[in-house]
């Protein structure tokens, strides 16, 4: 594990850009966030009815496959279009998927590969998985925006040393917000019916997919600045 540069991330002004970003994007992501959460939602239900004893089986597999393409191909996307905010440039939807899609598969690969190694971390009292995420947080940003490819993961793990550990602390703070939040949902569903729980695990889900977009983003733009004094002025996106 590296070393840290002390308070050279600004924990502060990053969790503040960070929502002002969310804000700034709220019109144009969320829409999509919303379509892909809801979708998923409902491919859920279809294909894994909600059961008091879950099993694996076909369906839930297939729910859980449907889910992963799905949100792999609206974290490309998202992540796109919050930079494009950030640096102030705007680009069609159109230019957005084909970048995506043009990079689904290595950014499907390392989703895969960096959620194994939170999940087994997070197994091993949580910090491990925290150091995991903060290990190759930018890698959307560096595989889909940099058009980076295979290369983006060995990139994103360029980009975070020194800042790891501030990094974690932030993630933690999110997953403790996730829970606090996550709770409350699970309550409201059993409380009002499983149709008030569907609408609002949809609403949360794309909310998260949001916020996570404008983190990765600013994460990466001050990570860019701070090891290459590349500021977001500076970037021309390469997108289309």
């Amino acid at each position: 594990m590296s070393g840290d540069a002390p308070g050279g991330l600004g924990i502060g002004s990053l969790i503040s850009a960070t929502l002002r970003l969310a804000g700034d994007g709220f019109g144009r992501m969320f829409p999509a966030a919303l379509g892909v959460s809801l979708v998923s939602a409902l491919a859920a239900e279809g294909l894994a009815p909600a059961d008091p004893v879950p099993a694996l089986g076909p369906g839930l597999l297939w729910a859980a496959l449907a889910d992963l393409l799905l949100g792999t191909l609206l974290t490309g996307f998202l992540c796109l279009v919050a930079i494009d905010v950030a640096i102030g440039r705007r680009h069609s939807t159109g230019q957005y998927l084909r970048q995506a899609v043009r990079q689904f598969l290595p950014l499907l690969v390392f989703t895969l590969a960096v959620s194994i190694a939170i999940g087994i971390g997070i197994v091993f009292l949580v910090i491990p998985g925290l150091y995991a995420a903060a290990r190759y947080l930018p890698y959307c940003a560096t595989t889909v925006f940099e058009d980076a490819g295979w290369r983006g993961i060995e990139r994103a793990e360029v980009l975070t040393r020194g800042y790891r550990w501030p990094l974690v602390g932030l993630l933690a703070i999110g997953f403790a917000l996730l829970l606090a939040v996550g709770i409350p949902i699970g309550v409201l569903s059993a409380e009002f019916g499983p149709l008030t729980g569907l609408a609002a695990q949809v609403a949360l889900s794309a909310l998260g997919y949001l916020v996570a977009a404008a983190f990765s983003a600013m994460v990466y733009l001050r990570l860019r600045d701070l090891r290459e004094g590349v500021s977001a002025s500076d970037l021309a996106a390469s997108i289309g």
